[in-house]
């Protein structure tokens, strides 16, 4: 090798890269360069000198001769691409840019960069209507595309635009499996603040796949109450029901659904009620998630239906306290009612955790369910020493005959203190019959009166109509 040889790249990066050598010399040097591909070292040069070129006419040359060498020249192709894509950055004349889009074109498949750079650069405003075609001509026809590819796309753009999102999944769309690291890059364009065109393309290249895994199938299930609406929770929900068989997957729906069932609309609402329905009764815990749902349920004829799949599939002792819980929570009448009905049948004496609830609804003057309440209670008032207030309360307050009747008879049982301003305002309630009435009289008596009882008992006697009441 000749001396002219061996000092060549240096000549390069010397007389190319300068501003005051002659321009036939920078021609003659170039030519020699080119008779000289077979060196790396040339090559290297030459892509280490091209930013310093500043003659236009010559640094063109420089990036075409360059550009029209197969990558099989250069020990690092990507050493090629960078060189291409920051003269693309500095370069103004429309038509170099376009033959240089075209070229990055050729090569797209050998460097992630490439395919980020035309995704990135397809969003750039202020294009020309050839780099536009370049740019759309390279995305629509992408060479096969691996996973790695389509995942680094989609991950490097979860956070942007949605012109970019758009064109990251157009991407992804080409590769043909979406394993588990692709579907994890998905992933995030579920987020309900992503544009719902998106969201949709997400959801069906999921249907397409149709090898999923449980896990892929369960982070679906996870994810069903932040897709948003326009139809892909509904899709969502039919891609996954085929898998219901499955205890975890059915599952990650149930909590799913439960976490925020109000964004639930009537479709959606039928389909993830009809999928979890048929294991209502043998899950419990299912059963347990759903009725712990109602509560945040808004449209009462939803909260109607989660009650009877459950209450229709299992005995009311298995899901006695959350019913109460319910019923306790519960403000349209006619489920309240489904409700008691479902535990009044319940024996008090051998679920204690009834006696609060009914002892409630006695009280409370508004409740439908008082006559009931009071038998019920009447039967244990001995057992439970809570009855008892609850009771005192009516006689005290109520004018009603057969609810003082019934919480009389239950009050009069033997071992329960009577107190004496309870059984006294019985006697003086005019409005009930006369024989519960003769009943707290005759209670009255057994007591050990003091002097003021005494005479607050003949007060109220002196007011009652002759031959009434017996008193001796």
């Amino acid at each position: 090798m000749d001396k002219t040889q061996q000092s060549l790249p240096g000549l390069i990066r010397q007389v190319l890269g300068s501003l005051y050598a002659e321009t036939v010399i920078k021609a003659q040097i170039l030519q020699l360069a080119k008779s000289h591909l077979h060196e790396p070292e040339v090559i290297t040069a030459l892509l280490q000198v091209l930013p310093d070129v500043k003659d236009k006419r010559l640094r063109d040359e420089v990036m075409f001769f360059l550009s029209s060498l197969n990558t099989s020249r250069f020990p690092e192709p990507r050493v090629l691409f960078d060189a291409l894509l920051q003269f693309f950055r500095q370069e103004k004349e429309r038509d170099t840019r376009v033959a240089i889009l075209f070229r990055l074109q050729d090569s797209i498949h050998q460097d992630q960069q490439l395919v980020d750079f035309f995704i990135e650069l397809s969003a750039t405003p202020h294009l020309s209507e050839p780099e536009m075609v370049a740019i759309q001509d390279t995305l629509a026809n992408l060479p096969l595309i691996t996973e790695d590819m389509a995942v680094a796309a989609l991950e490097k753009h979860r956070n942007s635009p949605t012109l970019l999102q758009s064109q990251a999944l157009t991407l992804a769309e080409k590769c043909t499996r979406w394993g588990d690291k692709l579907f994890a890059a998905a992933q995030p364009y579920f987020d309900i603040k992503n544009d719902p065109d998106i969201r949709i393309r997400v959801m069906r290249r999921l249907a397409d796949n149709k090898q999923m895994s449980d896990a892929q199938l369960i982070t679906l299930a996870t994810a069903l109450s932040q897709t948003g609406t326009n139809g892909i929770r509904y899709d969502l929900l039919e891609l996954i029901k085929p898998s219901m068989r499955i205890p975890e997957i059915r599952l990650a729906v149930a909590n799913a659904f439960a976490a925020n069932p109000s964004v639930y609309d009537d479709g959606e609402f039928a389909a993830v009620t009809d999928m979890l329905a048929p294991y209502m009764g043998r899950d419990v815990h299912i059963s347990n998630i759903m009725l712990e749902s109602i509560k945040d349920l808004p449209v009462a004829e939803h909260r109607r239906k989660v009650l009877s799949l459950v209450t229709n599939r299992l005995k009311t002792e298995q899901i006695l306290d959350p019913l109460l819980l319910l019923f306790s929570r519960e403000r349209d009448d006619s489920i309240r009612e489904v409700l008691f009905n479902q535990v009044k049948a319940l024996s008090v004496a051998r679920h204690p955790q009834l006696v609060d609830v009914f002892a409630t609804e006695l009280t409370e003057p508004g409740s439908p369910f008082r006559l009931t309440c009071a038998g019920l209670l009447a039967n244990v008032a001995g057992i439970y020493p809570q009855v008892i207030p609850a009771l005192e309360d009516v006689l005290r307050y109520d004018t009603d005959r057969e609810l003082l009747r019934l919480c009389l008879d239950g009050y009069l049982r033997p071992g329960i203190t009577h107190q004496f301003d309870v059984l006294l305002a019985v006697v003086r309630n005019e409005l009930i019959d006369t024989l519960s009435r003769q009943k707290a009289l005759d209670a009255i008596v057994k007591l050990d009166l003091d002097a003021p009882q005494q005479q607050s008992l003949a007060d109220a006697l002196s007011g009652i109509k002759p031959n009434v009441l017996k008193y001796e």
